[in-house]
């Protein structure tokens, strides 16, 4: 396995775009700005962007940058900087187009800091509603965009778990013909080993909470809650349809359910495969390939290894600690994804993040029952742990590149990005880029949870800091 590409960084100061903002507006004539850029095994540079109202338009800022550093501003939150040093040239640099400030959570004699922390965040399929699942058993679903008066209405929330919620899905409304209620309703796992569905308000009723910003507001109790795993549940992955998902759990197992409302099998498990060793799974990541006929589930191992699952047989089809498969570990892998690959073939990407900071980038094609997986290559880029990988379909033109998706990382250093990735030939390893950086968020406090929607073409960030920070490409 060859030695991961190393990426290079930008960083800028956290509250660049108020400094800006107070130019514009006249409050102080000239401001400066500081920018730092990093690669491993190479000097850094830090430089610093003066921020003055240009001369050829008075209500329009002009940046000068200055000790190996360049910057332009392309829209009202976005900017792109330069260091020719490090071969970064017009790295975007997103800052958030709003945040979401949580109820502040209700002091008891057990309270600790840890309660107020966001574990995981998801967003509905329409791209109306979010969930996030706190530390002290929360789970918390509120209205996407800002109420016309362009105030955040208030979530609605629930105590669903006993101890801290480590992740959280919509499921989609089941058909009609399987139900007479078609609602999305919300599936959560937890420290304390339960899993449970959770019926999801509409749209509506969140936005309606602005109006009577009631603390009695809440979540309904749990419909369903599901108890077999035997330590921490992980990860939680709903199927097309809406009537199963799995679940994976530090025991070491991944869980098929079936969710169909009121039908005798509802509730119960259907299915359960043991990972390699019965190491304990961190993440899950589900995929189908472009015809349906075969779906595969991809498992995080504690050990630093992954498997791979056949979801239709219930088989363990590959692992990495298959001793013919030449894989370095890099510490535990805590997040991981699959993508499909288009062609006839049942072919997928799978990514894995590890504690270390270590991207790697798997193909896996399943043919005749059984998965050839090659390491197309990895990356890193400054050794902070990675906590959550989506793979996602490229969010504009500009940004796509063939057949491969873009890729959303979170980190525990607080400094979240988008990856782009390419290859020239498929026996070549793949080529890397960060197309953003996510700044003016967390910063420094742990991201444990990033989500991409492509219709509205907007990034949710959610971690140790307990806020959700909502950034517009």
């Amino acid at each position: 396995m060859s030695t991961p590409t190393s990426l290079p960084q930008v960083t800028i100061q956290t509250d660049a775009l108020s400094t800006v903002n107070d130019v514009e507006q006249g409050i102080v004539e000239q401001e400066d700005i500081w920018v730092s850029c990093y690669e491993l095994s190479k000097p850094s540079v830090h430089g610093k962007v003066a921020v003055v109202i240009s001369d050829e338009d008075r209500t329009q800022c002009a940046f000068k940058g200055r000790d190996g550093v360049e910057c332009r501003r392309v829209q009202k939150n976005s900017f792109q900087i330069s260091c020719p040093s490090l071969h970064i040239n017009n790295r975007v640099i997103h800052f958030p187009s709003h945040t979401i400030n949580l109820p502040e959570v209700p002091s008891t004699k057990l309270s600790s800091k840890l309660d107020n922390i966001i574990n995981s965040i998801d967003v509905s399929a329409d791209g109306q509603t979010w969930v996030v699942g706190l530390g002290n058993g929360t789970i918390a679903v509120g209205a996407a965009a800002p109420s016309g008066r362009g105030t955040q209405s208030e979530p609605l929330m629930g105590s669903i778990h006993k101890a801290s919620v480590t992740t959280v899905r919509f499921i989609p409304p089941v058909s009609v013909e399987l139900s007479s209620t078609s609602r999305t309703r919300i599936l959560s796992g937890s420290d304390d080993f339960a899993l449970a569905l959770t019926e999801a308000p509409n749209s509506a009723v969140l936005s309606a909470t602005i109006q009577t910003a009631s603390q009695d507001a809440a979540l309904p109790p749990a419909s369903l809650r599901l108890t077999a795993h035997t330590r921490a549940v992980t990860s939680v992955q709903a199927f097309p349809g809406g009537t199963k998902a799995m679940s994976a759990g530090r025991d070491g197992t991944l869980r098929i359910w079936d969710l169909t409302p009121g039908h005798p099998s509802g509730g119960r498990q259907i299915g359960m495969v043991r990972s390699t060793g019965d190491v304990g799974i961190n993440s899950i990541a589900f995929s189908s390939n472009m015809s349906g006929s075969n779906t595969l589930v991809a498992l995080a191992l504690q050990s630093g290894h992954f498997d791979i699952v056949d979801l239709d047989s219930r088989t363990m089809l590959f692992s990495s600690s298959s001793p013919d498969f030449n894989y370095t570990k890099n510490g535990p892998l805590d997040a991981i994804d699959a993508y499909p690959l288009p062609g006839l073939e049942a072919k997928y990407l799978i990514a894995t993040g590890s504690q270390r900071g270590i991207l790697a980038f798997y193909v896996c094609v399943i043919q005749d029952g059984r998965a050839i997986v090659s390491n197309v290559g990895s990356c890193v880029r400054n050794g902070a742990g990675i906590s959550d990988i989506k793979l996602i379909p490229s969010l504009s033109a500009e940004q796509s590149i063939g057949d491969y998706p873009c890729v959303l990382v979170a980190t525990t250093d607080g400094l979240p990005y988008q990856l782009g990735i390419s290859q020239v030939s498929s026996s070549s390893e793949i080529k890397f880029e960060i197309l953003a950086e996510y700044a003016g968020g967390p910063d420094c406090s742990p991201v444990r949870s990033i989500v991409g929607h492509t219709r509205t073409r907007m990034i949710w960030v959610a971690g140790d800091d307990g806020i959700i920070w909502v950034y517009q490409e």
